[in-house]
């Protein structure tokens, strides 16, 4: 692991990830999130049909004309990103479009949105589910997505997808992936509270590798954790949540320090802050608050941990190509 070269040793990070995981732990009271993958409780792994590869032109929906349609569009330099706020990221690349954790509404249970809504993102081909939290799984949202793929989801969360109308969702376990086209998309391990509430469902957290004629990797909700170094020398673009909805981030999120510190680790060539200023507790929602706070602080430590990365702050709805 070549760390080093980024200005920030592997010791450095090493005592940063030990000082985060042993307050989390205190915090958490709980051993599980911190287990690593091969020892947590993951459920029956899906079966090769759970996890088969979707071929362009075969998704649900999909009939010759929007097959002649997309095969006439000329080829996209880059990748398209648009931020709507929260973990709800439009990506298009090569052609096909992807919409990450979709959270469009004003409400969701005791937070409101503080940003104006998102306008329709029109179809996509696939919808990435992070994990169950209700602030990253909204059925109301998912429901409202033209998607003409399948919806992805960690497994075994496939099966609360499909309880609740969305009948073509796929889960997979990290390291697993799923194909549209020319476009891959693997699952990536992510440190977070597996359950949607104390009682409810539970799957395991995951990021997703997206590779292309470029690769994104969206971290969704996560810690800091060593194994991000594995992702060094794949990623062009890496987005990354910098904070929350509250005060303070608690165990299994990054904080603008830690999410840079993962900036120094992965090493893309561009990093995006995310999952920040875009939902608050609705008795707070009147409050004056510096809620740029997070992504400007990110930026400075992005700077000292990992010099030549370049940040890109997007505002809530606004978009960017790499």
């Amino acid at each position: 692991m070549a760390v080093a070269q980024s200005g920030v040793t592997a010791a450095m990070l090493r005592g940063f990830l030990s000082r985060k995981v042993t307050l989390a732990r205190r915090r958490a009271g709980s051993q599980e999130l911190f287990k690593p993958p091969s020892e947590r409780n993951m459920g029956s792994p899906p079966t090769r049909e759970d996890a088969r590869t979707i071929v362009g032109g075969r998704s649900p929906g999909s009939g010759d004309e929007l097959r002649r349609g997309i095969a006439s569009m000329p080829p996209m330099v880059g990748v398209e990103i648009t931020w709507f706020g929260h973990a709800a990221v439009f990506i298009e690349m090569d052609g096909v479009r992807m919409l990450t954790d979709p959270v469009l509404g004003h409400r969701i249970g005791p937070l409101v949105r503080v940003v104006p809504e998102p306008e329709e993102p029109g179809p996509v081909d696939c919808v990435l589910i992070s994990h169950l939290h209700a602030d990253h799984a909204d059925i109301r949202s998912l429901r409202a997505v033209r998607c003409r793929g399948p919806f992805v989801a960690p497994h075994p969360g496939e099966a609360w997808l499909t309880g609740r109308g969305l009948a073509d969702a796929h889960g997979l376990c990290s390291g697993q992936g799923i194909r549209i086209r020319n476009v891959q998309i693997t699952a990536i391990p992510a440190v977070h509270d597996r359950r949607r509430w104390w009682l409810g469902p539970a799957a395991n957290p995951v990021g997703y590798l997206i590779r292309g004629s470029r690769s994104v990797y969206f971290a969704a909700d996560t810690d800091l954790f060593l194994g991000m170094a594995e992702l060094r020398g794949q990623v062009d673009v890496a987005l990354l949540p910098v904070w929350g909805w509250g005060s303070r981030v608690g165990p299994g999120h990054l904080d603008p320090e830690s999410a840079a510190a993962a900036v120094a680790l992965i090493a893309p060539k561009l990093a995006i802050p995310i999952h920040w200023g875009t939902y608050v507790m609705a008795h707070t929602a009147r409050r004056a608050a510096d809620r740029a706070r997070p992504a400007r602080e990110f930026a400075a430590y992005a700077e000292r941990y990992a010099p030549a990365v370049e940040v890109r702050r997007l505002a809530p709805g606004e978009g960017t190509v790499f």
